[in-house]
């Protein structure tokens, strides 16, 4: 989203945002860009009513020709704060529905309510096709879907022959030591369970292999996860590194990132990966293995023996071979999921979705 906002505001469209949540590194990044941005501070339901007054206040003043939600919350409140001016109304949602039973019971809710209210926006923009597919098949209404994919910013996230020296240096590591990154918020959709056990599998097969970990929650305070982490014996092959403000620093530095999740719509860090030139081994997940489409490894989710399989695959690859594997992915990525790709697509939308005035 903030990528959506930077590159609307360098296109001459005014950008503005009501942040659910309140304020936060997201919201520094989106006032950094330009975009007014109003932090509700939103933990329950009362909190939300409360809040709605001065959101609907703020749009009869603004006056927004789009209102634009993000993700189920955020698609209610802007259905709500639509009535308070002639904007049109586009929802946006950017998650599968593989891991419903992991999520709250009342984000279930609002995701089932939604299906009900899925008529009234002009359009609701998913991030992927299997996204589309499962939501449509609850009830969301099939004639508004569109699907515009993530995209990524190539200039900003490259290949970096020295960023591979720079992180191994810094993790004491050795020139042939393999380091396989996994970048994930801690959460049990992200499934850190299924890639430490493929990492302890991997580990016992006699190559030279390290584990990075990162990611909000990951870190060393998480005695769930460091508890795992002793249990299966990994203590000194793994690294905690919490969430990373430039994860460009740490994709350049890898030789191959994995995803584990048990659900996803648009796996971000695959695309940033590829972009930055890291062969892939991912999860089927999403729109992963759209995405990968044989420059990679994708295997089924919650099984660790397939995972640590398609792992050592691609670890016990050569220098060269992932170099050519990784350029390779980059190119997918510079001519599929370009980050101006996307911003014209949104852009041709809002200007197709305007009201004549």
């Amino acid at each position: 989203m903030v990528s959506l906002v930077l590159g609307l505001t360098s296109s001459g469209v005014q950008a503005s945002v009501f942040s659910l949540r309140g304020s936060g590194r997201l919201v520094s990044r989106l006032r950094e860009v330009g975009a007014e941005v109003w932090p509700l501070q939103v933990t329950s339901v009362s909190s939300a009513i409360f809040s709605m007054p001065f959101v609907l206040r703020e749009m009869r003043r603004f006056k927004p020709d789009i209102v634009q939600g993000w993700m189920y919350h955020g698609n209610l409140v802007a259905t709500v704060a639509a009535l308070a001016c002639d904007g049109c109304l586009l929802w946006g949602i950017r998650q599968s529905l593989g891991a419903q039973e992991r999520e709250r019971a009342t984000t279930n809710r609002l995701i089932r309510f939604g299906a009900q209210l899925s008529t009234r926006p002009g359009r609701i923009i998913y991030n992927s096709h299997r996204a589309r597919t499962e939501h449509e098949s609850i009830g969301y209404a099939p004639s508004k879907g569109i699907v515009i994919a993530n995209g990524f910013d190539t200039d900003a996230l490259r290949p970096d022959a020295t960023g591979r020296a720079r992180l191994r240096q810094r993790m004491q590591l050795s020139e042939d030591t393999i380091l396989i990154g996994h970048i994930a918020r801690y959460h049990p959709v992200k499934d850190h369970a299924t890639f430490l056990e493929a990492a302890s599998a991997l580990s016992n097969r006699g190559l030279r292999v390290h584990f990075l970990m990162a990611g909000r929650g990951v870190n060393a305070t998480n005695e769930a996860l460091t508890s795992e982490i002793e249990r299966l014996g990994l203590t000194k092959l793994v690294t905690l590194h919490g969430e990373a403000s430039d994860v460009s620093l740490i994709l350049t530095g890898l030789d191959v990132l994995c995803v584990s999740s048990r659900s996803e719509a648009f796996p971000n860090v695959i695309g940033e990966a590829m972009s930055c030139g890291i062969p892939c081994v991912t999860t089927d997940v999403g729109d992963a293995a759209q995405v990968v489409c044989g420059i990679g490894q994708v295997v089924q989710p919650g099984k660790p023996g397939l995972l640590a399989d398609a792992l050592g695959t691609v670890a016990q690859l050569g220098p060269e071979e992932r170099a050519r594997m990784g350029l390779a992915a980059r190119r997918r990525v510079v001519e599929r999921y370009s980050l101006r790709s996307m911003i014209d697509q949104y852009i041709r939308l809002y200007g197709g979705m305007l009201r004549p005035h």
